[in-house]
């Protein structure tokens, strides 16, 4: 994987930077090294993941607040945030116990785009036919956003060779 952390950053921080084939072949690789399954997750698995349970705009309730997830702006544009990422884990797990679904970085998905669900796989598997193969969906929002991009519903494409600051991604594991 050539993208990830530069020599003087800070290896606490989510590796960014990797496109979404240095993410394939760096999960092949550790498949193959544990002799166990690790991919990415679906976009159905990423926001089951994130809502834990909740039906709500974001999985606390009906507004997100700085103290909650790292996001930059306001909803009035005022700067609340850090204005980069962070550590994982500085803001409080949802109730499957997960940090940092919302904020930080967003994440990269196992499926193709899609701009809504119509005819998306009931099973939660990886949509990859029709939309856009070399797109990927994206989940989280990130710290340079805005609070309603970090919705648990948001999703939004890169092209799969995108190297963005804040752009990373989540390891799932097929058991």
């Amino acid at each position: 994987m050539t993208g990830g952390h530069a020599p003087q950053a800070d290896p606490s921080l989510p590796v960014t930077g990797v496109t979404f084939p240095e993410i394939e072949n760096f999960l092949d690789l550790l498949s193959e090294q544990t002799a166990l399954t690790f991919r990415l997750p679906t976009e159905a698995e990423w926001e089951y993941a994130c809502r834990a349970g909740s039906a709500k705009f974001f999985p606390n309730g009906s507004q997100l607040h700085s103290e909650q997830a790292n996001f930059l702006y306001d909803e009035s544009g005022q700067v609340v945030g850090h204005g980069t990422p962070l550590p994982p884990g500085r803001y409080p797990a949802n109730a499957f116990g997960l940090h940092d679904m919302l904020g930080n970085v967003c994440e990269w998905t196992a499926d193709a785009w899609h701009p809504d669900f119509h005819y998306a796989p009931a099973d939660g598997s990886p949509w990859l036919d029709a939309g856009k193969p070399v797109h990927r969906v994206i989940r989280g929002g990130a710290w340079d956003h805005l609070p309603r991009v970090l919705r648990a519903s948001w999703h939004d494409w890169a092209p799969e060779d995108a190297r963005w600051d804040n752009l990373g991604f989540r390891v799932a594991q097929t058991i």
